[in-house]
């Protein structure tokens, strides 16, 4: 099921909750949200994930500095020597400056996908952890709902991609989920 259908089944899934429940009911019922992307974003474990992340990044650029410099001088040298070169030689060269081509090109790809697959990596143990911990924090605190809010913003504008229209900012219990998995998380690392 793709997230906008599951999105949208869930809100739908509310409002008939909520219309079941009538009114003699709706007090009774306890619904919050959480803003999982600031979540990833500002808790200690996130921004230990962009910390590292950023230093392998900065590795893998010098990594990159180095063999564009390699190919700059292999280049530099051929064509000091271009005129004095045989065919054979001269082709030689070429190839193996395109073969370097080749190999930075190469660890510039794998560079980017070794980065992207530590963030996606990090991101789920994230994910699977606050998600204990909204679930537990439901059932301790006797919530009907839990909802993820988190939506793309454009300026001073958010568009939101959780469909969660409207909702009071005393629903957001973004921040004591942060606290939460802080704790959780550096206890976790001692």
């Amino acid at each position: 099921m793709s997230k906008k259908l599951l999105r949208f089944t869930v809100v739908v899934l509310c409002g008939l909750l909520l219309n079941v429940c009538g009114l003699a009911h709706a007090a009774d019922i306890k619904i919050a949200y959480v803003n999982m992307q600031q979540v990833i974003k500002k808790s200690a474990a996130g921004k230990e994930m962009s910390t590292v992340g950023n230093q392998i990044i900065q590795k893998k650029r010098a990594e990159i500095g180095k063999l564009e410099e390699e190919i700059s001088k292999m280049f530099d040298e051929y064509k000091e020597k271009e005129m004095v070169l045989s065919t054979n030689a001269k082709k030689e060269i070429k190839d193996k400056i395109e073969r370097k081509m080749i190999d930075k090109d190469r660890f510039e790809k794998d560079s980017y996908r070794d980065v992207r697959n530590f963030e996606k990596k990090v991101v789920s143990e994230i994910v699977v952890d606050v998600n204990k911990i909204i679930k537990q924090i439901g059932q301790d605190e006797g919530y009907t709902l839990i909802l993820d809010s988190t939506g793309e913003k454009k300026g001073d504008t958010e568009i939101s991609a959780s469909n969660i229209l409207y909702a009071t900012p005393e629903m957001d219990i973004t921040t004591k989920i942060i606290s939460l998995y802080d704790k959780q998380y550096v206890s976790k690392k001692k």
